[in-house]
């Protein structure tokens, strides 16, 4: 066992309530990765909070312990509505001993738990981003596939025993963020912890048709609206969704995301991008790429980051202005590697 993971072993054995955090506009990978944790250390007796300035998605309701997420808040108000009345959090955050953020690259992900992250003396960051700035005082960040893949090595590498429940919720981290082990980043250590996950009794079949099948009539009508209002120009394939469509189709933001691999399949194209139209001049943009393009090179230059095939960012203001800015920098990567010898 190394001295990091022996380090964080030892935070978690001598912590008697965890509070887990992932980042907003929170994903399969981000939930999954905090769900998993979660079951193991409640299995192991730790009194264990979840917190996330997110609404939750409807279809990992299938996760073990995600009624648990935020019902230390106050139930009657959301957390978007919190953030609009400015309301104070409920929560007192000194009666914890450790707090933990999960698939989250920079502390200002965690929205409204952000000050309070930076300022606790006890805190362990583990993630998969190589643009993570280290912003914990225990940092444990990998660049694999997954932040799922990351947690089953933490816990594996310290000796610790996975039941069912944290498998599933594991895999199913895994299997999103590799969208079903078909993206660029997986590797062959993707594919054995997935294997071993299903060993440690992992329900692939559930995971398989929350995520990857079942899919609602709004859904299906989502998609044909984003394979008809595809836009194209010079390797680059992009999709707008406003909010007036989300209510329109009676879909959410987050189902967008899910299908974004639509467009990351359109032959001939480099660089992918999602534009989510947040309110308030703010707009939240998801990049991805095949091969040598880099996009993390680009959404790093508004502020965001990610991997290398995939990264995000987001967009104030004049959104014209702003995009066709991100556009010239996406041209350019594309040139970048075009030119290569």
């Amino acid at each position: 066992m190394d001295k990091l993971v022996s380090e964080i072993k030892s935070k978690f054995e001598q912590a008697s309530r965890v509070a887990l955090f992932t980042h907003v506009s929170c994903d399969c990978d981000g939930i999954g990765s905090m769900l998993g944790l979660y079951s193991f250390l409640t299995e192991n007796g730790k009194n264990v909070s979840l917190f996330c300035d997110s609404d939750i998605p409807a279809r990992l309701s299938f996760l073990n312990g995600i009624e648990n997420i935020n019902k230390d808040e106050n139930p009657s108000q959301n957390s978007s509505l919190k953030e609009e009345l400015k309301i104070e959090l409920d929560v007192n955050f000194d009666n914890f001993d450790l707090l933990v953020s999960l698939d989250t690259s920079t502390a200002s992900r965690l929205g409204k738990y952000q000050e309070i992250f930076e300022n606790f003396e006890n805190t362990i960051n583990i993630d998969h981003h190589i643009s993570n700035s280290n912003y914990a005082k225990i940092n444990y960040v990998k660049p694999y596939s997954s932040c799922g893949e990351v947690v089953y090595e933490l816990l594996k590498e310290a000796g610790c025993k996975i039941e069912p429940n944290v498998a599933t919720c594991l895999f199913a981290a895994i299997s999103s963020d590799t969208n079903c082990f078909t993206n660029a980043n997986i590797s062959s250590r993707t594919h054995f912890c997935a294997g071993e996950l299903l060993d440690l009794g992992a329900d692939h079949n559930l995971v398989n048709l929350s995520l990857h099948k079942n899919k609602s009539k709004n859904q299906l009508r989502l998609i044909a609206y984003m394979a008809k209002n595809l836009k194209f120009y010079k390797g680059i394939t992009y999709f707008y969704s406003s909010l007036k469509m989300l209510k329109k189709l009676g879909v959410k933001s987050n189902d967008v995301s899910t299908f974004m691999h639509i467009i990351c399949n359109t032959a001939e194209s480099k660089i992918n991008i999602v534009i989510k139209e947040r309110g308030n001049g703010e707009y939240r943009l998801s990049l991805r790429s095949v091969g040598d393009y880099d996009v993390n090179r680009v959404t790093k230059i508004f502020g965001g980051g990610g991997h290398k095939n995939a990264g995000g960012c987001v967009l104030k203001g004049n959104f014209k202005k702003e995009f066709k800015k991100l556009v010239s920098e996406c041209l350019a990567e594309i040139k970048r590697v075009d030119l290569k010898p």
